[in-house]
């Protein structure tokens, strides 16, 4: 099977010496919080541009480990037209084209210096992601209902900072076919009551800022744009960083009841109506 471009509304530059990394990022979308992003992916030592791919790889290993883990939730056949947000390097949709080499895959990240790093990531699997964008999740350029499948994996908490749930939501679902799907893999939640301290907790040592989900405001945001929302809790243990991480979701794969009442990694996946 054989696809056109994805079909790109607004203006865009083509940056080739980052990897033919298509550039649509106006200012109107860029916070604190993005240019925050946008430094680190700069001159983090192991995610910079320059880094050592296998120093990168060994650093991102658990969540390699995670996500190959939870391809079959994303559900993928021949002829699915997908698109990443927040993909940073890049590597999960390498490995989604690793896995379908006949989907059609376009990668996006906020900055140009980590998406066009995937070469190295693409290099090491023996594919091509199709297309690779430098763009908001805010404002992206592509036409509306292009996607089947639009996915995140642990990146929406980035998105959503500043209460910015319905912008977001909306967005993507616009971009979405009839009956697509927004899958958002991996993915810290709280409820409302543990929301300050589970804030406090991701943020203590970070460089960039992170939220935390609170499935009311995902709730609501997903209504108001039309969507249909599916949660899954994810109590998994294998490849937590560190004993603390490991014991507490022993606990809660123990006693599944304590994911709704204490904070816990979701899947969700939101429908857009026929």
């Amino acid at each position: 099977m054989t696809f056109g471009l994805v079909i790109a509304t607004k203006q865009a530059t083509i940056d080739r010496t980052n990897a033919g990394v298509s550039v649509y990022l106006p200012e109107h979308c860029l916070g604190d919080s993005d240019r925050k992003e946008l430094r680190f992916w700069q001159t983090d030592e192991l995610e910079n541009p320059n880094g050592n791919l296998f120093d990168n790889i060994v650093h991102k290993a658990n969540f390699i480990q995670i996500f190959r883990g939870l391809l079959p939730v994303l559900n993928i056949g021949e002829g699915t037209s997908v698109l990443e947000i927040g993909a940073g390097h890049g590597w999960a949709s390498a490995l989604v084209k690793q896995h379908q080499a006949c989907a059609y895959v376009v990668a996006s990240d906020i900055s140009p210096d980590a998406i066009g790093f995937s070469a190295q990531y693409e290099a090491l699997l023996g594919v091509s992601i199709d297309e690779k964008w430098a763009t908001s999740v805010m404002d992206l350029p592509f036409a509306d209902e292009q996607f089947d499948l639009v996915f995140a994996f642990s990146a929406f908490h980035h998105f959503i900072i500043g209460d910015r749930y319905r912008n977001v939501v909306r967005e993507v679902l616009r971009t979405l076919k009839p009956g697509g799907r927004l899958v958002l893999l991996y993915e810290p939640s709280s409820p409302r009551f543990f929301y300050q301290r589970s804030f406090r907790r991701v943020n203590a040592r970070q460089v960039v800022d992170e939220d935390v989900l609170t499935l009311d405001r995902l709730t609501d945001a997903v209504l108001e744009a039309g969507g249909n929302l599916q949660i899954t809790y994810y109590p998994e243990t294998r490849y937590r960083p560190g004993v603390k991480q490991t014991l507490y979701y022993s606990v809660l794969s123990v006693v599944p009841g304590l994911c709704k009442v204490l904070p816990c990694t979701i899947n969700a996946t939101v429908i857009k109506p026929r």
